[in-house]
This record gives C-alpha cells, structure tokens and sequence, in this order.
C-alpha cells in the first residue's frame, strides 16, 4: 500500500485567493494573504484619487524612496570655442611634438647625451636604413654574426627587390680620401720633376 502526501484543501471560510491557511509571512500585507483583487471594485472617488495623488507629490523626495519618477535637468547643447591663447598654446604644443620627434633632433639628442645606445624601437622615415647599418657595426666591431629571423630577411629581400639597388648607385659613402690634395694634381702647379 503506497501513502501519498497530499496538501491540505483550502479553506472555505478563508479569504479570497488563499490557498495555504498557515503558510507564508505572518502580518498584514503578506503577499499570500491578498487576495487577487478580480472581484474586487473601486469604490473610491475621483476627488479622493486627487488629494492622494496630491499628497503622494509633496511626500518625499525622488532620492529618498518617494514614488516620483526622477526626471533629469535639460541640457542645452553649446559648442566649444577654444579661446585665443587656449589655440595657441595647443598649436605651440603639438610644434613641439612634432620638433621633439624629428629624426634629425633624435639623432643630435643621441649624440650629446651620455645614456647609453638604443639599437632598435624608434620608427621613422630613416629608421631601417639605420638600423641595418648599427647592427652591421655592431657585427663588425665583436666579430660575431647576429642571427637573423624570417621575418628580417623578408623584409630585407622584399627591399632589395623594390628598387633599392638604383638608389645605392649615387651613394658614393666616404669618399673624402680620394678627393685629398696629395693624390689631385693641380693644372696651375707645375709637374713634379
């Protein structure tokens, strides 16, 4: 034989829409001691709902738990003009920027400070170019050979393909040993001998 527990009916006596007698919060105002409210009628007046809804206004304020809906400031759109001097100052900065970041000025700035060398990191127009040439340097002066990873040779390839054999050919280097005045013959002087 099998027992089943089987809840308890609702009362008959009970209020409308209670289905658990002793179940639920204890007190007034226990949502399970509601009723739904379909039968029930609005018996108030409409000069009544004015003074609540009038009292309801001036009870509380909207931060503080009232039941007014927060409505926030309007703002009225205007737009920014930067003032004479406010432009000048941001022209004279971004002069600046642009001064501070110029490869000439990197390189004078490498020159004349005493922090060590930095062989790679900055970007630039000449950047590559540089680079090849102070890791060749460097290569010669510890008589070592540097490895080099794909990606490096690619690019390396890559620009030797473009074009960069044509401009090497006015790029005479150091050539101040051949122009010296020991080795020109001059037409005004008379030959030797």
């Amino acid at each position: 034989q099998r027992s089943l527990a089987v809840p308890p009916r609702p009362r008959q006596h009970g209020g409308a829409g209670e289905v658990w007698g002793g179940a639920g919060p204890s007190g007034k105002g226990g949502a399970l001691r509601k009723g739904r409210g379909s039968g029930v009628t609005d018996t108030s007046t409409p000069q009544e709902e004015e003074e609540e809804e009038e009292g309801q206004a001036g009870a509380k304020a909207p931060g503080l738990g009232g039941g007014r809906r927060y409505v926030p400031p309007r703002l009225v759109p205007v737009q920014y003009d930067a003032v004479g001097e406010e432009r000048e100052r941001r022209a004279r900065e971004a002069a600046r920027r642009r001064a501070l970041s110029s490869s000439v000025i990197r390189e004078l700035r490498e020159e004349l400070s005493e922090a060590p060398q930095e062989l790679g990191g900055a970007g630039g127009a000449f950047a590559p170019p540089r680079a090849s040439r102070l890791r060749t340097q460097y290569e010669e002066a510890m008589l070592v050979r540097l490895s080099e990873t794909k990606r490096e040779r690619a690019k390396r390839r890559q620009a030797a393909a473009a074009g960069g054999g044509l401009a090497a050919i006015t790029h005479f280097g150091d050539i101040g040993a051949l122009l010296e005045t020991t080795n020109q013959v001059s037409p005004t002087a008379p030959p030797p001998g």
